[in-house]
């Protein structure tokens, strides 16, 4: 194993060819261009860091193809335009074994609103054993686009001004997507289709999505998990997410074979738009729904060990405002305003845990 320090794209492909399992690349602050890392077949990882995370190595854009056992971190991939329909800033094509961590990827910083280019992260190609932890992804179509990963884990990142869908799924097999913050700031088009998460095409399974956080500013019109695709997923467990938005699809599994739970989620309603509903939809009889907190529009209920809370009614039962400090802040909102009251009996229920985390800050 060795320490190497390299200063341009030309002298990190050179000594990548000849690297050993291990090996760390250090790379000196700089613009390395566009780059592709193809056929890099090593049994442990060999790192790819910044020498100085507060001054990291900027790429344009950057590709990991036929390769296993990379791992990025404290890099900046950042693009000097705008990018097409389809197109990715970092991509990671029929590879194994690669993490992204600790890293920066954002397309063009300007003023064009809405952001109609790029998938920030995009893995396909069968790629397994892939690690997204940690980044700032950020002016991009699209958060990440993971399809046909086997073997996932999207954790603890920060996505801001995204123009469509934060993350999209489809045909991932043993998933983990935790802690993940979706964006204040929206900048999509007006017709747009957006989810925090959307599932798609080939079904999924054995997915677990916990402890996620979304808490749009800006505009509300925005589901939550979407599945929805041409075959069934199955298998997923669903829990202490914090969705605050105005649709009603909080939680949509529209296309679900077996296996969902959900349970101890956040669903709270922005009471911004016409329906003032944000609840589970569409889940089969036989799947496990408890101690969620979800909204309805003018009666709130308690039944199954779920709680309904209503946004219209400010003297009638389970009223959203007699049990949150400032539940209908919509452009403020904040973690603050939705951890229920003292004594309500919403303490303890829903995303309660998670919510305290927030609060305090707490390490999960």
């Amino acid at each position: 194993m060795s320490e190497t320090l390299i200063s341009n794209s030309s002298d990190l492909l050179i000594h990548l060819s000849t690297a050993s399992d291990g090996d760390i690349v250090l790379l000196a602050p700089g613009n390395y261009g566009s780059i592709e890392l193809k056929d890099l077949d090593f049994s442990e990882y060999v790192t790819i860091r910044s020498l100085d995370p507060k001054d990291p190595a900027v790429f344009d854009d950057l590709d990991i193809t036929s390769s296993s056992h990379i791992r990025l971190d404290s890099i900046h991939v950042s693009s000097p335009s705008n990018g097409g329909q389809g197109s990715e800033l970092l991509g990671i094509n029929g590879s194994h074994f690669i993490e992204v961590v600790n890293s920066e990827i954002n397309g063009l910083i300007d003023s064009e609103v809405p952001i109609t280019g790029y998938f920030g992260i995009h893995a396909d190609g069968e790629s397994s054993n892939v690690r997204i932890e940690g980044n700032y992804i950020h002016d991009v179509k699209n958060g990440t686009a993971m399809f046909g990963v086997e073997d996932l884990e999207l954790v603890s990142n920060t996505f801001e001004f995204i123009g469509e869908d934060t993350m999209k799924f489809a045909s991932v097999t043993n998933a983990l997507i935790e802690n993940n913050t979706g964006p204040q700031y929206i900048c999509a088009k007006v017709d747009a289709h957006e989810d925090f998460m959307q599932f798609q095409g080939s079904g999924s399974t054995n997915v677990v999505i916990r402890g996620n956080v979304f808490l749009p500013q800006n505009v509300h019109d925005i589901q939550g998990i979407h599945i929805k695709g041409s075959s069934d997923s199955s298998n997923f467990l669903i829990e202490q997410n914090i969705f605050y938005t105005q649709m009603a699809n909080g939680v949509n599994a529209e296309t679900f074979a077996d296996g969902l739970i959900i349970r101890d989620n956040t669903f709270l309603n922005s009471g911004t738009g016409s329906n003032g509903v944000t609840t589970i939809r569409n889940a089969p009889a036989d799947s496990i729904i408890q101690n969620n907190i979800t909204t309805s529009w003018d009666t709130g209920w308690y039944g199954d060990g779920n709680i309904s809370v209503q946004v219209t009614d400010s003297n009638g039962e389970w009223y959203v405002g007699n049990h949150f400090s400032n539940p209908l802040n919509a452009e403020q909102i904040t973690v603050h305003d939705i951890v229920p009251l003292p004594g309500s009996p919403l303490e303890g229920k829903g995303a309660y845990e998670r919510l305290i985390e927030l609060l305090f800050d707490l390490p999960r």
